[in-house]
This record gives C-alpha cells, structure tokens and sequence, in this order.
C-alpha cells in the first residue's frame, strides 16, 4: 500500500465502532473524512476567509458554510451533472 492510502486508511480507524464503548446518542451531525484536491481545499479556506471578511460584523463556522455550498450543489444537481462527469472521467480508476 503507498503512502497516501496507508495514511488514509490509519486516519479511517478513528471511525469505526470500538466494542465496550458506550453507543452515543443520535446527532444532528455526523464527523467524517473525505479528502480532498489540495488546490480545492486551499480555495475554500481562502473564499471562507473572503466570505466572512465580507459578512462582518456577522460570522460564519466552517461547517456551515461547507454544508451550504453542498446543499447548493445538491439542490442544483442537473445543473452541474456535466462538470461532475468530465472530472470523474478524468479520474483515475484505482482511487
């Protein structure tokens, strides 16, 4: 296994369920990893930082601010279904 996917998998083992420890309460949210182009997480940190520099004297976490992008995403879903298929074409197949 390389590096990267090694890494992956490690960071992963946090997630799993662990016998003898008490089952939690269901939540509003859910931690995962999903990983992401370097380029794009470097992009959404500066546009969040732009984003709440915008919104002063208000401010917004992170998470909300992904979770509404996505929502944005998923809602206009046919509308951006063509840039999702060109870039999965592009990809890899072992990933």
């Amino acid at each position: 296994m390389d590096d990267r996917k090694s890494r992956i998998n490690k960071l992963s083992e946090r997630f799993k369920v662990r016998p003898g420890r008490p089952k939690q309460s269901a939540k509003e949210r859910e931690r995962r990893s999903y990983y992401l182009d370097v380029e794009i997480a470097e992009r959404l940190d500066k546009d969040y930082k732009k984003f709440n520099h915008q919104a002063y004297p208000h401010t917004v976490s992170k998470s909300v601010f992904i979770e509404t992008l996505l929502e944005y995403s998923l809602n206009n879903l046919a509308s951006i279904q063509e840039i999702i298929t060109t870039k999965a074409a592009k990809e890899p197949m072992n990933k």
